[in-house]
């Protein structure tokens, strides 16, 4: 993906990371500096870039218009807030690429608030943060990880997802967050620890304020107090962001998660978990490796099933612009 040629004052940042890892306490907290907006989940790459093969080239008159209603699909279904007339200003005027797309997208949004920074919240950006660094230039990064044990039985809990599913995009992620950190300059791209995140809010938040270029307040430590969600009233999974910062989710998966199912995420995490300072519970490799293979079947057919149901949504609200899919249906 290109860099996006059409001009613009603001400055844009992203917050990456495993779903459930603690993108939208982050997003809450971030959003409550003065001058910034960040809206509900876009999931720009997934909608357009990802899928443009399935698509006409951009740069035609069928497929700018694809790539546009797909946007104003999830528009719609997010609740995302924005100036129609920017929106429509911008991209009829702006170049045909992916990163003009996106850079209109998020200036309307940014118009709607009167917001001098813009930032986006979507966990499949993860996999794209190369592309959206060369796409544009002047943006920053800041990938959120947490605990894989955590992460796989919350996913469980909300999207009834396999352990084996979420561990495996648990480790990608942080696959794409090592080739970022080796990829991108320091003063582009930083990682958090969600439980440093929750045990001493203002230590983690004051720096990475910092790294963002914005002004800390007080009032980033209480995000439960905002004015916006930063969410659609559908993701009822959410809402307790609108509680008070605590400690008391760390560690959930223990008396919750099965063994198997944290012998296997371990198995498959054990190296990337040592490197953030996340200990194992399991010693026993054989042990890790057989539960693998016991709920492998079952996790690879119900990935075929979700993708299958997610392109076929996709799909559809890229064409008529009814946004008909539920809220992960972008990042499953």
């Amino acid at each position: 993906m290109t860099a996006g040629t059409f001009a613009s004052q603001r400055g844009y940042f992203f917050v990456v990371g495993s779903p459930r890892s603690g993108t939208t306490l982050l997003q809450s907290m971030l959003m409550r500096a003065p001058g910034v907006t960040i809206p509900p989940e876009t999931h720009f790459m997934n909608i357009t870039w990802q899928r443009r093969g399935k698509m006409p080239e951009l740069r035609t008159d069928a497929g700018w218009e694809r790539a546009v209603t797909a946007g104003r699909a999830r528009t719609v279904q997010d609740e995302i807030e924005l100036s129609d007339a920017s929106f429509d200003r911008r991209v009829e005027s702006c170049p045909r690429t992916y990163a003009d797309l996106l850079r209109a997208w998020l200036d309307a949004i940014g118009d709607h608030e009167g917001a001098r920074v813009v930032g986006e919240k979507s966990p499949g950006h993860t996999a794209f943060v190369t592309e959206l660094a060369a796409a544009m230039p002047g943006a920053k990064f800041i990938h959120i990880v947490r605990d894989p044990r955590d992460v796989v039985l919350s996913q469980k809990e909300v999207f009834g997802r396999p352990a084996i599913l979420s561990a495996l995009r648990w480790r990608l992620d942080l696959r794409h967050h090592h080739d970022a950190e080796r990829l991108l300059p320091r003063d582009r791209y930083r990682l958090v620890k969600y439980e440093d995140l929750v045990a001493d809010p203002e230590a983690a938040i004051r720096p990475l304020a910092e790294f963002l270029g914005l002004a800390y307040s007080e009032e980033m430590i209480n995000p439960g107090e905002r004015d916006k969600a930063g969410f659609s009233s559908m993701e009822t999974h959410k809402l307790q962001t609108l509680e008070k910062v605590t400690t008391g989710r760390i560690g959930r998966y223990k008396g919750k998660l099965s063994k198997g199912d944290i012998a296997a995420t371990e198995r498959l995490c054990a190296e990337l978990m040592r490197g953030l300072g996340y200990a194992l519970e399991n010693s026993s490799t054989a042990y890790g490796t057989t539960m693998l293979a016991l709920r492998a079947p079952g996790a690879v057919l119900e990935r075929f099933r979700r993708t299958r149901s997610r392109d076929r949504k996709l799909d559809h609200a890229a064409e008529t612009g009814q946004a008909v899919y539920g809220p992960k249906a972008a990042d499953a």
